[in-house]
Parts: structure tokens; sequence; C-alpha cells
């Protein structure tokens, strides 16, 4: 009886033993797994910063600094105490507020070079278009207003041009040296109701002026 009571004690101590081993190797694999999910985490958080990261700078190139800010912050879920992620937020937000501030000027600008344009005053719209054109260097619409107002400022510069040529050459009686000039006005500005009553009145005068001739000629 007391061998069977012994052994029936040892059998328990082993069993004790056995199941304490056994908690302690399930603790060991379960504090492994955590440590490998916590491993895992920090690897994956890590990824993800550098890419906010390298995402910031993209958007800064390019000046998008909305972007650039919703990136920033997207680093700092990753690392909260991020240093270098807390500056480019803070600058992202600084360079926005500037980026709105200017674009409200350059809308206001614009507007004012568009209305310019359209009553055909041409130095005013070339001096808005550049303007525009200092705040947003790239505006398409902003070039646009400028080559048109500077090519219509050239015309004009050289129908008036032609025009004094051909009131010399009326002054003179040259009828068809007058005529010539006032062809190349009229070919820039075809909507110009001057020239053409230039015109009308030179051809008038040119026949007055033939049919004086050819009377002189016959006596």
């Amino acid at each position: 009886t007391k061998a069977v009571m012994a052994n029936g004690e040892l059998e328990l101590v082993r069993k004790q033993r056995a199941k304490e081993e056994k908690d302690r190797m399930d603790e060991a694999k379960r504090r492994n797994q955590e440590q490998q999910e916590k491993d895992k985490e920090a690897r994956e958080a890590e990824f993800r910063y550098n890419e906010a990261m390298e995402t910031v700078a993209v958007f800064e190139r390019k000046q998008n600094y909305a972007q650039m800010l919703d990136w920033a912050k997207i680093a700092l879920t990753h690392r909260p105490e991020d240093k270098e992620a807390m500056a480019k937020k803070e600058e992202a937000t600084r360079l926005l507020s500037e980026q709105k501030v200017k674009q409200q000027q350059y809308n206001s600008i614009i507007q004012r070079a568009e209305a310019s344009f359209k009553e055909h005053e041409y130095q005013d719209a070339l001096s808005q278009s550049d303007a525009a054109l200092n705040l947003m260097p790239s505006s398409e619409q902003a070039k646009m207003i400028h080559d048109k107002a500077r090519k219509a400022l050239g015309d004009i510069a050289q129908v008036k041009e032609y025009l004094t040529r051909a009131d010399l050459f009326l002054a003179q009686k040259s009828y068809n040296e007058a005529l010539e000039e006032l062809r190349k006005a009229q070919s820039i500005d075809g909507h110009n109701n001057q020239i053409e009553d230039k015109i009308v009145k030179i051809q008038s005068q040119q026949e007055s002026g033939l049919l004086y001739t050819s009377d002189a000629a016959d006596e």
C-alpha cells in the first residue's frame, strides 16, 4: 500500500512538473509571438514612415503644399514625436497659407488683365499679365494674355506708322503710294473704318487727278 501511495505521489509530482513545463513553454511561445508581432509592426511603421516622408518631398518639389501637409501628418502617425516630420508639417502649413494669399492676389490681377484686354486697353492688360506671371510663372492664362496684348500693341504701332506715311504721301499728292501704305495698315487692322474711309477718299481724289491730267494732256 505504501509503495502504491508513493508511486501515486511521484506520478502526481511528475504530472505537475510536466504541466508547469508545458505552461512555461506556452508562455515563452506566446511572448515570442508577441515580440514577433511587435517587430513586424515596428518594421511596417518604419516602412510607412519612410514612404510618407518620401512623398512629402515629392509634393514639396511640386509646390503642392496641401498634399505635402497631409503626408507629413501621415508620417507623424507612424512616428508621433519625429522632429523632421513635425518640421515638414509646420513648413507645409506656412507655405500653404502663403500660397492661398498668392492665389487670391493672382485671381484679382488676372481678372483685371482680362477686363483690360476686352476693353482694348492693351498696355494695362500687358502690365497686369506681367504682374500675374510674377506671382505664377507657369500660368498659361497669364502667358496668353501677355502675348496677345503685346501683339496688339505691336500691331497698333505698326498701323500708326503706315498711317503716318500715308498722310505724308497724301500731302505730296502721291496717291498710289498713300494707298499702298493704307492697304498695309488695313491688312493688319481690317476692322478699322477710318482706314477704309481714307482709302475711299484717296481713290476719289486720285480719279479726279487723273481726269485733270488727262484734260491737261488733251489741251
